[in-house]
């Protein structure tokens, strides 16, 4: 995907429908201030293009991944309701 003002994008997971993205962070990717700084900038990136982003985790995945399911549900009730006035 081509985020304005950041470039390519690449995302782990993507409910694009509902505009909502799963971003699964692990220690062997993100070791650097480099990568956490590029992390940064690519959610914002997403947010002001009207994204909702979930970050989770490796470890959250195999320890509680109920967790993680019920945030991604969560999130995708929230976008499919109409919009509040």
């Amino acid at each position: 995907m081509r985020l304005r003002g950041y470039g390519q994008a690449f995302l782990d997971l993507a409910f694009t429908e509902h505009r909502v993205i799963v971003e699964i962070d692990g220690w062997a990717y993100h070791r650097g201030l480099r990568e956490f700084l590029r992390d940064d900038r690519r959610q914002n990136a997403l947010v002001l293009d009207g994204w909702v982003v979930i970050r989770t985790s490796w470890f959250e995945l195999q320890e509680t991944p109920e967790t993680v399911v019920q945030n991604v549900t969560d999130a995708l009730a929230s976008r499919a309701r109409p919009a509040e006035i």
